[in-house]
């Protein structure tokens, strides 16, 4: 059976992930499967036990929710590894603030990837401000 699982992540123990968890409940995960790391954005997404965890629990067919698409790696580039993993095991992947999803049409996938690129970026930026 497909499942929504979902992904959030804050910097450190000091803040709280509560507004993140209740967007992802809000769109249908449930609270048992949530998988959240407390760690500081200097960490690749392999570094993530929470993040290891679900990408090892998710399966083919599985939708994998998060807040923000920046909260998946440290760079451009670790974000897109970790999305080119979803992909090749067959899960899809929601964006709650970015508007990234997979049910766009096949001939708007450069877009989503574009999307998910910018957000990407802009989520570095602004977390360095």
């Amino acid at each position: 059976m497909d499942m929504k699982l979902g992904y959030p992540r804050v910097s450190t123990t000091d803040q709280d992930a509560r507004m993140q968890i209740a967007a992802l409940v809000e769109a249908g995960v449930g609270e048992d499967k949530i998988f959240i790391d407390h760690m500081s954005a200097a960490k690749t997404a392999k570094e993530r036990p929470g993040l290891t965890e679900l990408l090892k629990y998710a399966r083919d067919g599985d939708q994998v929710y998060c807040w923000r698409i920046d909260r998946l790696g440290r760079s451009l580039i670790d974000v897109l590894n970790t999305v080119d993993e979803m992909t090749k095991k067959g899960i899809a992947l929601y964006s709650l603030f970015d508007g990234v999803d997979p049910s766009t049409p096949p001939n708007e996938a450069p877009c989503c990837t574009s999307k998910i690129s910018q957000r990407a970026t802009d989520g570095r930026q602004l977390s360095r401000t």
